[in-house]
């Protein structure tokens, strides 16, 4: 078992080394692992589509056939009731969505080897972050001159940088 409390970002080859650790049997070509990968990346991009403020219903079918398309997934009958359910007319409830967007979660290919677990699923009483916007008058002769300095050194720093980089 490979846990992580912070979401795993790495490269295909790096999450094929971590996954074969895991299960050698299974995990055998790092080519045929790219393959899962670029087949899945289908899937998670309806997901995608699906999940965002505003669901592209549309691209998310479009994802869906080329999944179906592909050798991974062209038998696969809950892909297509997906694509299906996407293709009729007219909006889907945000509940139907959602309900899409799991069962393709379920379809992945790498489903077996990773959970993603959120806050939301694992604690009832989580803190809830709220955002305010809050207006500041800076003094025109002092604050304002300190505040548009170190604004304009940030940006400049950061012009094709990562942001730990900026901060370093």
């Amino acid at each position: 078992v490979l846990l992580s409390a912070t979401p795993v970002q790495t490269s295909s080859e790096n999450l094929y080394q971590l996954l074969r650790l895991l299960n050698p049997e299974t995990f055998t070509d790092p080519q045929v692992f790219e393959t899962m990968v670029r087949a899945n990346s289908h899937i998670v991009g309806a997901q995608r589509m699906l999940m965002q403020e505003k669901p592209d219903l549309f691209a998310a079918a479009e994802d869906l056939n080329e999944a179906i398309d592909d050798d991974y997934f062209s038998g696969d009958m809950v892909i297509r009731e997906v694509a299906k359910g996407l293709s009729k007319d007219g909006a889907i409830s945000t509940e139907e969505r959602i309900e899409l967007a799991r069962m393709l979660e379920d379809r992945s290919l790498l489903a077996p080897y990773l959970s993603r677990t959120r806050k939301r699923d694992a604690i009832n009483d989580r803190v809830q972050r709220v955002a305010h916007h809050v207006s500041v008058s800076l003094d025109e002769q002092y604050e304002k001159p300190i505040y548009d300095a170190v604004t304009a050194h940030l940006r400049g720093r950061s012009k094709g940088a990562s942001t730990m980089a900026v901060f370093a």
